[in-house]
């Protein structure tokens, strides 16, 4: 049974109901550094999505069943207080080493399956329902992993750039990345790109002889 919900613009959104699901990270996206008002200062951020592959609802009839996904913004921190250390350390079942700590590659989720326990919210003075995370744990031994039906996908600004993906990020998301000092910093390297491509094939030409008289 699913929950469909009225938003306040007017538009349906189906919710999946209140449980504990088998899930299966697919998507990074490294939304970059941005300046937060509330706070007064930046956080660099990455947003982690996860399908779970048994749960599926048809929310368009031209693409027929579809998994149920959930999101969510993280600080790309490993302090001891952050919940991304927190998320990790229950989802892979063991504390982190002091190695670890130095560095982890973050995109080493991805295909990795875990268990999320989904709480309904309604944010107090709002319309609005959100289905959140309320926790991860690592998958119970013995449980067998469905079939992954998403691809995995990885935006970051070095080797895994898309502006034509940016667009098509719902409109937060996409203000949010555009907003950050990354985002701002590759347009900048973009559009200097054709001038050192041109210097360089100049560089490149073979000197001609000069004709004899």
């Amino acid at each position: 049974m699913s929950i469909i919900v009225k938003a306040g613009d007017s538009t349906n959104r189906v919710l999946i109901p209140e449980g504990n699901y088998v899930a299966r990270a697919y998507r990074m996206i490294h939304v970059g550094t941005t300046y937060s008002e509330k706070y007064e200062k930046t956080f660099n951020q990455v947003e982690l999505t996860w399908e779970f592959p048994t749960e599926q609802h048809t929310f368009n009839d031209d693409k027929g069943p579809e998994p149920f996904a959930t999101s969510k913004l993280y600080t790309l921190s490993l302090h001891e207080k952050s919940s991304l250390r927190a998320h990790l350390t229950a989802w892979r079942g063991k504390s982190f080493t002091p190695d670890e700590l130095k560095g982890f590659d973050i995109t080493n989720v991805l295909g990795a399956y875990c268990m999320i326990q989904i709480v309904h919210n309604t944010p107090e003075g709002s319309d609005r329902t959100y289905a959140n995370i309320a926790s991860i744990s690592s998958m119970p031994k013995g449980l067998e992993k469905p079939k992954a039906i998403n691809q995995d996908v990885i935006f970051d600004f070095e080797n895994n750039f898309d502006m034509q993906f940016v667009q098509n990020l719902p409109d937060f998301l996409r203000e949010k990345i555009q907003s950050s000092n990354e985002y701002k910093d590759k347009l900048n390297q973009l559009e200097a790109q054709p001038h050192e491509e041109h210097m360089k094939a100049i560089a490149d030409e073979p000197e001609i002889e000069p004709l004899p008289f």
